[in-house]
């Protein structure tokens, strides 16, 4: 029906009424779909066109079209807008049309009815059809409201609606404008409303759904005729809302909608970009925290795609010369080019490559602030500067360490320009920060020593410079890899300072050298606030940050406060470390707080933060930190500016002694004590004699005055008495801990010469209150009163005071004990702990059996009873309860193993007895204590165990007790050195030399070693003590003659088991491969004990048990072996034997990676066999011979294993010249199974013939070298001809002239061979291998060549080089003797001096220096270059958001047209995407978009689907679609060969060109040939007359863009 009254009005044939009521009958009758929508269009533009209607002096007809708009259109698109929070739909993209949509009569009158003109509640709509609609109908509704719009208000033409009045013909006007401004209401509304919380999933979709509407308002010619409704006010109501959503999201999806669909159409529309771009700017601000030139804090992340947005128009004009000239968009830009997110960083590429090029290329626009300024007189400079700037900085974005290493000495060039003060030096630290990020860890460490290597002082003022140091170079140097030490095979140092620590103290020497003393206390400051800002700090970077701050010159500018802080943090960082690298870090901070304390900080708080360290691992007395610590005394004056003296202790004292401790602030009292011990030793002269004057007499009064007749004083403060005695505790404590007292060791005699009598004072003072302790509070002064006393017993002066009292202490003890109260008797247990381990040694032996009797009756007899209770009667469960029934606990335990210890030694009479009474008892309750055993008594229950070994053997009770020792040992594994103190006892026992002799017990070894081996895979120090137990007990079984039986048969009489020997062989190939952590935790061990001057580690510290001492307490078993003992060499056969199957299970198919597991065990069991030898006899050398030469032939093995085989093969044949004919057959049958053994056995026969003057030797010899001169192998031919000119040059040293005559013709050989250029060289570099030119067989057949030389020549791991030193050091030679004939050491340093061989170095995949060198010179005369200009940077910037219409989707593109629909193979369709968007083809057809989703497409085309526009023509439609690009200008162009064809390189394209590709097989249909305008072919001269069709596409699309790019040259 509709169409029948649109052909009328197309006709003129229906009046304007008819017209009206057709209008309105159907807008208000029909249901609202999309074709309803575009019938009113029709027929409104159809009345439009006919110009005999008066349309615009009809009032009637724009009342009509107003009623419409307010009563039809509007509620629809209300309707359509609150209807959106449905399910997210799968493509919300496509605005394409879909019939068949409606919204029904019902919904749509239930929704108009009543309606009033303000917004209607969304919640309140009742929706009856899908989102879908919602997603088609939203623009038609839209589109047809601005057409009823226009022709309102196109009967006023340009009057102002304000200017009218109240005529009756701005009515419609008027109620036009009313709607509007209710859509705009709308919109902002809707906006508001989007909550990510409310809607979920949906949240993007429904931002973008209503930014949409937002956009299809504005956009177009048709929005500029509302001007005159004066609509602005309203459009900034929604660009507020859309402003404040942007600084409130967190989402750069929403982010971009409503940058691109509301804020640039608003732009484009009203042409006023100053307000809101400033906002936008202000938005940026923000969301970036900016301090001292550098982003302290990101608060958004959106940021960056603001300013992508902003970009286009901050560069445009002078307008925003103030955002572009703001110090603070660069220092945003900056931070956003080292932002973690890729995209962040690609557009602040974007925008910067963009200020560049607009001071490159306008000269009216400038940008000149801080960090971006530019000189036209160096443009060309800063153009190239500015270009390496970029290109730097995308080729790090490359992951190959190939790419970027060669591109990064292009920074050199940046540095220059940077000096010369052209660029910012913020630029150049911006290129570090990328480099400090990249993954490669070469690549980081390069760029880490660059930057240290550089003077920044020159560039310390520069903003953001000190910021860069003190936060992004502080980070990067927390990561551990960057001190990995660099091991120089040719001349292998150890004990070397790390590259990156030494560099980073020169670096921050450097800095405060030309800084002014200002800007040194901000920095240091800096540097101390950022080191400690809250980062979990590994052992070994904290250890050379501390260390870099303790080498460089003094400031003094850290107060007491900021210290304090950082030491708090700096302790936390300190628990999880290895003990040696954690003493290293203590002293290296101690020493840097020494030189940066500011010289007002007093005393004590001095003592108070050294005191934070920990004593025994940092200062402790007689180090060199003490001695740091004594000379800096002078230096810190105090708030007062006096030094610290004994007028300073004094007043310490008198003032702590003086006030009210409950209320009063006091100094601890182990700061007064360090601080009374520093000044003490400081009044020592250099000749050791002692300044009476300055050393304690004076000080002491407070003191003393205090402790007089303290013990007749009932009331005296008990606060202060604890305080008094935890500073004479700390005092002695720190004297007695005295590592080395290289002062006067009478100092504490002196300090405390007047204090002996006040001694005795506290003692009775013990003595009367002892009777009266009997609550758990009196714990802690019972403790400090045992404390103190414990600590004057260990001192010549005052242990007469203590050991006096002993007896009365006794008798004391035993009327405690005696009554029933639990106090009384805990208190009595821990005070006869005392006189056990300080007076039990000393007293007569009626006191030892009088203590050892009461011991037994009342601790060893009822340990289960007092051990075993929960609870302590007559008291609750307090802390101070559960305290003192675990120091209980300990204490008994402690008891019984003193009283086995100290009773172990008595051998006759009572005492005798008494121990056996003692043994007995104790064996009683042995199994229930160790099953009950806790923390606090473990270890003594594991030590008794010990000193009762032999006893629990002979009782039967050994597998018992051993295994229920390793279940409660278990327990205790996170006790790290807990646990390997109990593993230390429990190898003693599991190991003990009788067991050993019991084969019974063979199988309960075996297992539960492997289980300890297993557990030493985790704790340090396991597998040593297993090593130390087992070797000890087997030497002692050897020297005892217990190995084999009496019967004559070693072999068949061996008493040791079989199990046992192959454990002590695992244990010589001990060791996993470590991953590269541990080895730097190792290499820093090493270098911090090869600096005892810097840490007092060596003298603390005991050394970390590592794998390779494991070995090497083993090897000095093997050395124990006496040859001339009989037993000795019998031993070495049985080991040799089972040496031989553990080394078979270490083989495998393959070649083993160098340094692997198996190829070490190799080297080390191959390391046993070269110590062995000498012990084996000719019998079992033979069968040697036989099995290494086996090896040689079998197995391809890494240069470790083969030098051993080799020269394990030379030795044989030297000492047994009658085997030479094994060694002959072994080398036939190499010839057969594997050629490449070969050049082994040469090399094995030259050092035999090199040593020997026989002249049969040497005859066969060169015999048996001869054939092998000509074999096709090369490498075996080389070996060959090295080994005849050997043997030959022996012969004339040794001028054996029968031989020299008898194969004269041998010398014309190499002489020729000499002549032939690569020959030669190839001969002479193997002639100059170390083990041709020096290594002797027998003059270098040394424990060094076996255990370092050689492994390190063979270019093994470091930590299997095992220096001589090193095994001798393991154990004591009384312990263990060394027996073997083995030399120790090369009387020569030929080994030690030479560098591994070229193939070596090639065999463990390394590069050998020259190569390397060759490889960068290529590197750096030719980079890889990949640099995307900035509009090439816009599509890719801007795809990710989904958006229709992208501003820059076709800019680029140029009017090429590449057609594939007839091609079929995938592949060939991604490769040719690629070409096409590389050269901006305008469109890119093909047979069906779904091959997008195809992962051979992908795979070639690499995301290009993405920025080139492709469409789909099947096959079958594309006739038509050629057919309308002729229509519309284009040249259809055949790739294809033809009759008529022409040459590609002789036809010259025309720019609207359509290039149609055939099918891989057939090519293009006849029919479809006929349609197009030319055929072109590409040239040939091969055979092959075809192309794949990929490759033939590329090369036209190549012309087209060759020849038109030649055009645009020209003009």
């Amino acid at each position: 029906m509709m169409s029948v009254v649109i052909e009328l009005v197309r006709l003129g044939l229906l009046p304007k009424e008819a017209y009206i009521e057709c209008l309105c009958k159907f807008v208000y009758k029909q249901e609202i779909d999309v074709k309803t929508c575009e019938t009113l269009l029709t027929l409104i533009k159809a009345w439009d066109i006919n110009e005999k209607h008066g349309f615009n002096e009809d009032e009637s007809l724009q009342s009509a079209y107003a009623d419409i708009l307010q009563n039809y259109l509007y509620p629809q698109l209300t309707l359509i807008t609150g209807n959106v929070e449905a399910e997210l739909p799968n493509h919300f993209n496509n605005f394409h049309a879909i019939e068949g949509l409606k919204i029904s009569a019902d919904a749509r009158s239930s929704s108009c009815k009543g309606t009033p003109l303000n917004t209607p509640s969304l919640t309140k709509l009742n929706c009856k059809y899908e989102p879908q609609s919602c997603e088609v109908l939203a623009p038609k509704v839209v589109e047809l409201i601005k057409v009823v719009v226009e022709k309102v208000i196109s009967h006023g033409g340009n009057v102002s609606v304000e200017s009218v009045g109240s005529s009756d013909l701005i009515l419609p006007v008027l109620k036009i404008k009313s709607v509007i401004k209710q859509i705009f209401d709308l919109i902002g509304e809707n906006l508001l409303q989007c909550d990510s919380k409310s809607f979920g999933k949906n949240y993007q979709y429904r931002v973008k759904f209503v930014s949409l509407i937002f956009t299809n308002f504005v956009n177009g010619s048709d929005f500029l005729c509302m001007n005159n409704l004066q609509l602005k006010e309203y459009v900034m109501n929604v660009i507020g809302v859309a402003l404040a959503m942007i600084q409130s999201s967190h989402d750069l999806d929403v982010t971009a909608l409503l940058l691109n669909l509301i804020i640039r159409p608003f732009l484009e529309t009203f042409m006023e970009n100053e307000l809101v771009i400033n906002r936008l700017w202000g938005i940026v601000c923000n969301f970036h925290i900016v301090d001292d030139g550098f982003v302290k804090e990101e608060v958004n992340a959106t940021g960056y795609l603001i300013l992508c947005f902003m970009a286009d128009y901050i560069f445009d004009s002078e307008t925003f010369s103030n955002i572009r000239n703001d110090d603070r968009f660069y220092v945003i830009i900056q931070f956003g080019l080292i932002h973690p997110d890729s995209l962040s960083r690609k557009i602040s590429q974007f925008i910067l490559k963009r200020a560049v090029d607009v001071c490159l290329s306008c000269q009216s626009v400038h940008i000149t602030c801080s960090y971006f300024f530019w000189d036209n007189s160096h443009k060309l400079e800063l153009k190239n500067t500015w270009n390496d700037f970029f290109l730097l900085l995308e080729t790090l974005e490359e992951k190959q360490s190939h790419v970027v290493r060669p591109v990064l000495d292009k920074l050199d060039k940046f540095i220059g320009t940077t000096s010369s003060k052209l660029i910012h030096v913020a630029w150049m630290l911006t290129v570090f920060k990328r480099i400090f990020d990249h993954d490669n860890k070469s690549i980081k460490f390069w760029g880490v020593m660059k930057l240290l290597k550089l003077k920044l002082c020159e560039f310390s003022v520069a903003k953001g410079v000190l910021g860069f140091v003190n936060s992004i170079l502080i980070t990067v140097l927390s990561d551990y890899s960057l001190y990995n030490q660099e091991i120089n095979f040719s001349q292998p140092i150890v004990n070397l300072l790390p590259s990156v620590g030494e560099e980073y103290g020169n670096f921050l020497t450097n800095m405060i050298l030309d800084m002014d003393s200002g800007c040194v206390e901000y920095f240091m400051l800096s540097v101390l606030e950022n080191t400690f800002d809250g980062r979990n700090w590994g052992g070994i970077p904290l250890l050379y940050i501390m260390r870099g701050l303790a080498v460089i010159p003094s400031t003094h500018s850290w107060n007491y406060d900021i210290v304090k802080k950082a030491l708090v943090k700096f302790e936390g960082c300190l628990s999880t470390q290895e003990v040696s690298i954690r003493s290293a870090s203590q002293c290296a901070f101690i020493r840097a707080i020494v030189k940066h304390m500011s010289l007002e900080t007093s005393l004590i708080q001095l003592c108070s933060i050294v005191r934070h360290f920990r004593r025994k691992e940092s200062w402790c007395r007689g180090t060199v930190i003490w001695e740091v610590l004594i000379e800096s005394l002078d230096k810190f004056k105090g708030e007062s500016g006096r030094s610290c003296g004994v007028s300073a202790i004094e007043s310490i004292l008198r003032e702590s002694l003086g006030c009210n401790m409950a209320r009063d602030f006091v100094d601890p009292p182990e700061d007064v004590a360090l601080a009374v011990c520093l000044h003490l030793d400081k009044s020592v002269n250099v000749d050791g004699s002692i300044d009476v004057t300055d050393s304690g007499h004076n000080f002491w009064h407070p003191v003393h005055t205090f402790l007089s007749d303290c013990h007749q004083r009932p009331y005296i403060d008990h606060q202060k008495f604890m305080w008094v005695l935890k500073l004479l505790i700390n005092i002695l404590e720190i004297y007695i801990d005295t590592v080395e007292d290289s002062r006067n060791k009478n100092v504490i005699g002196i300090c405390f010469s007047q204090m002996h009598d006040h001694f005795s004072c506290v003692m009775q003072s013990f003595l009367i209150n002892f009777r009266n302790f009997g609550s758990a509070l009196d714990t802690e002064i019972m403790s400090l009163y045992l404390s103190l006393f414990g600590h004057l017993a260990q001192t010549t002066a005052f242990s007469q005071i203590v050991k006096c009292q002993f007896a009365e202490m006794l008798i004391l003890c035993q009327k405690v004990m005696s009554d029933k109260s639990d106090f009384k008797i805990f208190f009595g247990i821990t005070l006869l702990e005392f006189m056990w381990c300080h007076y039990f040694d000393e007293s007569t032996t009626n006191i030892k059996q009088e203590i050892t009797k009461f011991t037994i009756s009342e601790v060893l007899c009822k340990v289960e009873e007092i051990t075993g209770r929960r609870q302590i009667e007559g008291n609750t469960n307090t802390t101070s309860a559960a305290k003192l029934q675990l120091e209980v606990t300990r204490s008994c335990w402690s008891c019984v193993e003193y009283l086995i210890v100290k009773t172990s030694l008595w051998e006759s009479g009572e005492l005798l007895n008494l121990r056996q009474d003692v043994e007995t008892k104790t064996l009683s309750i042995l199994l229930e204590g160790i099953a009950v055993a806790g923390r606090v008594n473990v270890l003594s229950v594991f030590r008794t165990c010990i000193e009762l070994a032999q006893i629990i053997i002979e009782a039967y009770m050994w597998q018992d007790v051993v295994e229920l020792l390793w279940k409660s040992s278990s327990e205790f594994k996170k006790c790290c050195d807990l646990y390997r103190s109990l593993m230390q006892c429990f190898s003693d026992l599991l190991f003990h030399h009788s067991i050993l002799t019991k084969p019974e017990y063979a199988d309960t070894i075996e297992k539960i070693s492997q289980n300890l081996l297993v557990a030493a895979e985790g704790v340090q120090g396991i597998a040593n003590h297993m090593a130390r137990s087992l070797v000890l007990s087997l030497y002692k079984v050897k020297k005892e003659g217990l190995f084999f039986s009496t019967d004559g048969d070693c072999s068949a009489s061996l008493i040791i088991s079989e199990k046992v020997i192959n454990l002590v062989l695992i244990l010589a190939r001990f060791g996993t491969v470590h991953r590269k952590q541990q080895k730097i935790i190792r290499d820093t061990i090493t270098y911090i004990k090869s600096c005892p001057d810097m840490y007092s580690t060596s003298v603390l510290v005991e050394p970390t048990e590592s794998d390779q001492q494991v070995r090497a307490v083993v090897l000095r078993f093997f050395l124990s072996l006496d040859k001339c003992n009989q037993e000795d060499r019998a031993v070495a056969v049985v080991v040799y034997k089972h040496l031989k199957q553990q080394y078979s299970q270490c083989i495998g198919d393959r070649r083993d990676f160098a340094n692997s597991q198996k190829h070490r065990y190799k080297s080390r069991l191959l390391q046993v066999l070269m110590i062995l030898l000498p012990l084996l006899s000719q019998e079992e050398s033979c069968d040697a011979l036989e099995w290494l030469c086996e090896g040689l032939i079998k197995n391809h093995q890494q240069p470790s294993v083969r030098y051993m085989q080799e020269w394990g093969v030379s030795l044989i044949i030297i000492h047994f010249p009658e085997f030479f004919c094994i060694f002959d057959k072994h080398l036939k049958q190499g010839t057969k199974e594997r050629v490449g053994c070969v050049g082994s056995f040469l090399a094995s026969l030259t050092h035999v013939a090199c040593t020997s003057e026989d002249q049969h030797l040497l005859r066969q010899s060169i015999e048996c070298v001869l054939p092998w001169c000509m074999a096709q192998h090369f490498n075996t031919r080389l070996y060959a001809q090295v080994s005849l000119r050997k043997i030959w040059q022996h012969c004339e040293n040794k001028n054996i002239t029968e031989l020299l005559n008898e194969f004269r013709s041998v010398q014309h050989c190499l002489q020729f061979v000499a002549e032939q250029g690569n020959a030669m060289r190839n001969t002479l570099n193997m002639l100059n291998d170390f083990y041709f030119k020096v290594f002797h067989p027998l003059q270098h057949y040394t424990l060094q060549t076996i255990l370092y030389d050689l492994p390190c020549l063979s270019m093994l791991s470091d930590d299997e080089w095992l220096a001589v030193e090193s095994l001798l050091n393991v154990m004591d030679t009384s312990v263990l003797p060394v027996k073997s004939i083995l030399p120790l050491y090369n009387e020569d340093k030929v080994l030690a001096e030479s560098v591994p061989a070229p193939w070596v170095i090639k065999a463990v995949g390394e590069i050998s220096p020259v190569d390397e060198q060759e490889v960068m010179e290529n590197h750096r005369s030719n980079v890889q270059k990949k640099m995307t200009p900035w509009k090439s940077m816009m599509p890719e910037l801007s795809s990710s958001l989904g958006l229709p219409n992208q501003k820059f989707s076709s800019q680029r593109r140029g009017s090429l047209i590449i057609v594939a629909s007839l091609i079929d193979k995938t592949p060939n369709l991604g490769g040719l995407c690629r070409t096409c968007e590389v050269f901006s083809v305008k469109e890119y057809v093909v047979p069906s978009l779904a091959i997008q989703e195809d992962h051979n497409f992908n795979s070639l085309s690499l995301t290009a689907q993405q920025w080139v526009p492709m469409k789909e023509v099947k096959p079958e439609d594309l006739p038509r679609y050629l057919r309308e690009l002729q229509r519309e200008g284009y040249t259809l162009v055949a790739a294809e060969q033809t009759a008529n064809s022409k040459l590609l390189s002789e036809y010259e394209f025309p720019e609207r060109t359509v290039v149609i590709l055939g099918n891989e097989r057939e090519g293009i249909p006849c029919d479809l040939l006929q349609l197009l305008d030319v055929c072109v072919e590409i040239p040939q001269s091969g055979i092959i007359r075809s192309l794949n069709v990929h490759v033939s596409g590329a090369l036209f699309v190549w012309e087209y863009t060759r020849q038109h790019l030649q055009k645009l040259v020209k003009r």
